[in-house]
């Protein structure tokens, strides 16, 4: 991976994004063409800590408890403060 080059790619594909310049998915398009050659690596952990943290939100809209989140989901009341915090941060 060259060093921050894709982090700033896909700052420039936003900024284009924003001024109307492009479709969202052509500015994917763009990012993933200009680094299809080479190996990109994303945390399973991070994906997993999303995908957690979009199910708590849910929950939360529709006035689940914490408690029962966490015994939904498996994972501890104390968890769900935290991803519920994160989000709003």
């Amino acid at each position: 991976m060259r060093g921050n080059q894709l982090y700033e790619v896909i700052v420039r594909e936003m900024n284009h994004v924003m001024a109307n310049g492009k479709s969202p998915e052509n500015a994917a398009l763009s990012v993933m063409n200009e680094f299809a050659h080479e190996n990109i690596y994303v945390s399973t952990r991070y994906l997993k800590h999303a995908g957690l943290a979009a199910k708590v939100a849910e929950l939360k809209t529709y006035g689940v408890e914490n408690a029962d989140i966490a015994e939904r989901l498996g994972i501890t009341k104390r968890h769900v403060r935290r991803l519920y915090a994160s989000l709003n941060n």
